[in-house]
């Protein structure tokens, strides 16, 4: 069994996840009342977000895709030829949420776990899920990429690769009234066949698990987080 394989069958608990998923993203650290801050929340997310695609790990899981998960290829411009494919550009979407917003989600869970909260820890975090198979992940090309962000494209929900479901269950607490309209929205945009439909009532069942959860969960996202030892990140 290969390092990324085993990382798969890796346990996910409340805690913190042991073994890391990466020797090391950097130490910073962001705590306390700052994190109910919306200005200083997105700051600290998008700190995340950087940090996740910059680190080895990432780059690694991102090989292991497409050269043992059959992801090399446009999901959507199937017809291309793998030389077209490559000079175009191959990127990997996630979907039906944002790299952003799978973490403005962990980290509105582990605020209710009053969980131990880091950059660090929360980028561990979402790559672990990642190597679960627990992230919804689409191929494409470059230029669609581009306008699936720009709203021009639609990503057909058939061909999503990954569990998403799962991350939504397992982190419904943290799922925010941003992130339940995100998804609302792309469940609508799904609601026109069967296929479809199916997927669309996945969310809709989440949802409807959030709405029950939500007051708790409000509740637990308004009280100060487990602090770090660590300094702030600048």
């Amino acid at each position: 069994m290969t390092e990324s394989t085993a990382l798969l069958d890796t346990p996910l608990s409340t805690g913190e996840i042991q073994p890391p998923v990466v020797a090391n993203y950097g130490e910073g650290s962001f705590y306390g009342d700052a994190l109910y801050d919306d200005k200083a929340r997105t700051k600290f997310i998008k700190t995340i977000v950087a940090m996740v695609r910059k680190c080895p790990e990432y780059a690694r899981y991102r090989t292991f895709l497409l050269e043992n998960l059959d992801m090399n290829r446009c999901s959507i411009l199937s017809d291309l030829s793998p030389e077209e494919v490559s000079a175009a550009g191959l990127e990997i979407h996630h979907a039906p949420l944002a790299l952003y917003d799978i973490a403005e989600l962990i980290l509105g869970q582990m605020q209710v776990d009053q969980m131990r909260i880091t950059t660090f820890s929360v980028a561990n975090r979402i790559m672990a899920y990642h190597w679960k198979g627990y992230v919804g992940l689409v191929p494409l090309t470059q230029t669609i990429h581009e306008a699936v962000h720009a709203g021009q494209v639609h990503v057909d929900p058939r061909t999503i690769f990954g569990n998403w479901p799962a991350l939504l269950d397992e982190n419904r607490g943290g799922l925010t009234e941003h992130l339940v309209e995100k998804l609302r929205a792309v469940a609508a945009s799904w609601d026109s066949d069967e296929a479809r439909q199916q997927n669309a009532r996945v969310l809709s069942v989440s949802l409807q698990r959030w709405a029950v959860e939500a007051p708790t969960a409000a509740a637990m996202l308004a009280a100060p987080a487990v602090p770090s030892d660590e300094g702030l990140v600048e």
